[in-house]
């Protein structure tokens, strides 16, 4: 299990191969995502939530255990790492 977090940058591009298992965080509980053919999930980051002032929220989410190897592959959209972001917005 993948416990709950929150991507920390900009945007993460996500596909499960139709592997259960992702669970966001809707209004205080965990719901399971369904996996859908040839789609692809875009969450939201920490980074982004706060150059937007919290307009944007980053969703907590978690990886449940499925009983069996699980596969996906994510793609990670974050600020250089030499970038300054001001620790008021952070």
């Amino acid at each position: 299990m993948t416990g709950e977090h929150a991507d920390t940058g900009f945007v993460t591009l996500l596909t499960t191969f139709m592997y259960q298992g992702l669970e966001v965080e809707i209004n205080g509980r965990y719901e399971a995502i369904k996996p859908e053919p040839n789609s692809i999930i875009v969450n939201l980051g920490k980074t982004l939530s706060a150059i937007s002032n919290h307009k944007i929220k980053a969703p907590c989410h978690r990886v449940r255990d499925i009983g069996t190897e699980r596969y996906s592959s994510p793609f990670f959209l974050t600020e250089k790492f030499s970038a300054r972001i001001s620790n008021d917005i952070l």
